[in-house]
């Protein structure tokens, strides 16, 4: 399994449409990623609860293989959701951890 994390910062036009409800708009497009994705596992897009973090938001999801996370990639249904969130979050930071059974 590979756990993809994804740390962002919400932008003006977030704060503008409202915090609350652009977030429930990207959670729902995360959510339906994972019905329309193979591999993914789960996607869950969350308001940071760290207060001390610069990140506003968190994106974390799990893949059942390597190959999984790359073709999600450039999914079509990934890249609509990318094009949605991009006037909604900004400077993302990545991290992908591979646990020791992990299928390359």
């Amino acid at each position: 399994m590979i756990r993809h994390i994804v740390l962002f910062t919400l932008t003006d036009k977030a704060r503008e449409d409202g915090l609350e409800q652009v977030v429930e708009k990207i959670r729902i497009s995360a959510q339906n990623m994972t019905q329309n994705i193979p591999g993914l596992l789960t996607a869950e897009f969350e308001m940071n609860q760290n207060k001390n973090s610069p990140y506003d938001v968190i994106f974390y999801s799990e893949f059942d293989s390597v190959k999984s996370l790359e073709a999600y990639q450039n999914h079509p249904v990934h890249e609509a959701h990318r094009q949605f969130s991009l006037e909604y979050v900004s400077n993302p930071q990545i991290a992908d951890l591979y646990q020791n059974d992990t299928q390359l």
